[in-house]
C-alpha cells in the first residue's frame, strides 16, 4: 500500500508539473 501511495504521489507531481508548464506556456503566449 505504501508503495502505491508513493507511485500516486510521483504521478500527481508529474501531472502538476505538466499542467503547470502548460499553463505557464499559455500565459506567455497570451
Amino acid at each position: 500500500a505504501a508503495k502505491q501511495v508513493e507511485t500516486t504521489k510521483s504521478y500527481g507531481a508529474q501531472i502538476k508539473s505538466l499542467v503547470g508548464s502548460f499553463w505557464f506556456g499559455n500565459k506567455q503566449l497570451v
